[in-house]
C-alpha cells in the first residue's frame, strides 16, 4: 500500500510533502526490488529457480515473474520520464 501511496504520489495523483531523498530514489528503489525479485533466489522463486515443478513454480514462471519485470520497469519509467 506504501508503494501504491509512493507512486501516486511521484505520479502527481496526491499532493503532499515526504523527505528529498526518499522522493528522488524511492521509485529507484522500488524498481531494483522488484528486478531482484524477477531474478530470483536460484531456487524457490524468479525466471532462473532450479524448483520449477511444483504448481508455485509453474505460476511463478507463468504469472508473478513477468509482472515483476513490468513493475520495475514502469516504476522506472515513471522515476525517469
Amino acid at each position: 500500500m506504501l508503494i501504491g501511496i509512493f507512486i501516486l504520489l511521484k505520479g502527481r495523483w496526491l499532493d503532499f510533502t515526504i523527505v528529498s531523498w526518499l522522493c528522488t530514489y524511492g521509485l529507484s528503489v522500488i524498481a531494483f526490488v522488484f528486478a531482484v525479485r524477477a531474478v530470483g533466489d536460484f531456487r524457490y522463486v524468479g525466471f532462473f529457480k532450479s524448483v520449477k515443478n511444483t504448481t508455485f513454480g509453474r505460476m511463478d514462471t507463468r504469472y508473478y515473474s513477468p509482472l515483476c519485470v513490468i513493475i520495475a520497469a514502469l516504476c522506472l519509467i515513471l522515476e525517469y520520464v
